[in-house]
């Protein structure tokens, strides 16, 4: 299912891309969210297929249970890219995406390792 959504949503935003032009009404909005739903889903796809099980006696999660983690990354990344293009992406400010990034991925770790 997270495979589909990955391809689909890159699918799309290619279509959106090669079809509208930016100065389309909501063509900028369905950008962003196209890209935020592709990222997401990759990102997911990728922690999914590198992070190791805890045991070897444990089952592999399923990898709907990894979209908080790409869905952190897809947001930081898409609030980057607006910096960007407001050219407001110093040094400074992406060291600090880049630390809040990591604070809130520990977060998030933490987090599900308490629940279950």
């Amino acid at each position: 299912m997270v495979v589909l959504a990955a391809a689909g949503s890159w699918a799309a935003l290619y279509w959106l891309v090669s079809t509208y032009p930016p100065s389309q009404p909501l063509a900028l909005a369905g950008f962003y969210a196209l890209l935020f739903l592709a990222l997401a889903t990759t990102v997911t796809l990728v922690a999914w297929s590198l992070w190791p099980a805890a045991s070897e006696e444990e089952v592999r999660r399923p990898p709907l249970r990894y979209l908080s983690h790409g869905m952190l990354f897809s947001s930081l990344a898409l609030f980057a890219l607006w910096l960007q293009s407001l050219r407001m992406l110093t040094p400074l400010n992406a060291t600090l995406l880049l630390a809040l990034y990591a604070f809130m991925e520990v977060a998030v770790i933490v987090g599900q390792r308490t629940r279950s």
